[in-house]
C-alpha cells in the first residue's frame, strides 16, 4: 500500500511539475520580452500562464473529485497545437542543447479533440524526451510529426514523438502509461 501512494504520489509531482515548467519558462521570456518592448508577446505569455493556472486547478479538483474532470471537445488543427506547443517550449533552458524537428503534414483535416488535453500530453511527451535526453552525450534530437490516419470509418490524426535517447529500459516498460 505505501507503494501504492509512492507511486500515486510521483505522478502527480511529476504532473504539477510539468505545469509549473509551463510557469517558469513563460516567467523567463517576459523580462526579454518587455526589454524588446514586445507588450503582445507578454500578453500572449500572460494569458498561457492564466490558463495554465486553470489547468492546475483543474487538475487538482480533479484529484479531490475524479469524476468531475470533462472534456471540452471542439474541432481544431492538430498542426498548430504542435506549432504552438513548439513554439513555447524551444526557449526553455532545458530544451537549449536539444534540437526540435517537426514534420507536419499537410491538408490536415480539423477533428475534434480537448486541445488542453493535447497540449499538456505534448508538453508530457516532450519533457519525458528531454529528460531521457539528458543522459546521452553528443546530439539530442526531438522528432515530432504529424500524419492522417483511419479511426474506425473516420479520417483521425496521430502525432509521433520521438528522441534519440537510450529508450525505455525492459524492466520499466510495463510501467508505460500507468
Amino acid at each position: 500500500r505505501l507503494a501504492s501512494m509512492g507511486q500515486l504520489s510521483a505522478g502527480i509531482a511529476h504532473e504539477i511539475n510539468n505545469y509549473l515548467a509551463v510557469l517558469s519558462g513563460n516567467l523567463e521570456l517576459i523580462p526579454m520580452f518587455l526589454k524588446k518592448g514586445n507588450i503582445e508577446k507578454i500578453d500572449s505569455k500572460l494569458e498561457l500562464m492564466k490558463s495554465t493556472v486553470d489547468r492546475i486547478t483543474r487538475f487538482a479538483d480533479g484529484l479531490m473529485d475524479p469524476n468531475q474532470g470533462e472534456a471540452h471537445f471542439e474541432k481544431a488543427d492538430i498542426n498548430q497545437v504542435v506549432e504552438n506547443v513548439v513554439a513555447f517550449l524551444k526557449p526553455q533552458n532545458h530544451l537549449d542543447n536539444t534540437r526540435i524537428v517537426t514534420r507536419l503534414a499537410h491538408d490536415m483535416p480539423l477533428v475534434e479533440f480537448d486541445t488542453a488535453q493535447i497540449q499538456q500530453l505534448m508538453v508530457n511527451l516532450i519533457y519525458n524526451a528531454a529528460e531521457s535526453l539528458a543522459a546521452i552525450d553528443g546530439e539530442k534530437q526531438i522528432s515530432i510529426s504529424t500524419s492522417t490516419c483511419a479511426v474506425g470509418d473516420e479520417n483521425g490524426v496521430r502525432i509521433t514523438v520521438k528522441d534519440n535517447g537510450p529508450g525505455v529500459p525492459e524492466d520499466k516498460r510495463e510501467l508505460l502509461f500507468d
